[in-house]
């Protein structure tokens, strides 16, 4: 999935559950610390992101939706547009 489309994704998710419910989301989230890391790793590494692309970075430029990693702002700002109040295990409220 395309970084422009996590957004939409996140948002129909929050629309279709019911009050109260709970959902599981994972991503590759890049902070500080990551990206001190991973400019570090050369191609031969799995999580090796050379191109930078809006919201995050990318393995690939030919396909980027093969492996995304979302910069830690970008994430955060899904849950702001949608009714999904956190990242992990807080509920969804109305």
């Amino acid at each position: 999935m395309l970084i422009h489309q996590v957004d939409n994704y996140i948002g129909q998710m929050a629309r279709v559950m019911r009050s109260g419910a709970h959902c599981w989301n994972t991503y590759l989230i890049l902070d500080e610390v990551a990206l001190g890391l991973i400019d570090k790793l050369d191609g031969t590494k799995r999580w090796y992101m050379p191109y930078s692309i809006d919201g995050g970075r990318v393995q690939d430029l030919a396909n980027p939706e093969s492996q995304i990693a979302l910069y830690e702002g970008k994430s955060a700002k899904f849950t702001k547009t949608t009714r999904l109040t956190g990242f992990w295990n807080v509920p969804c409220s109305d």
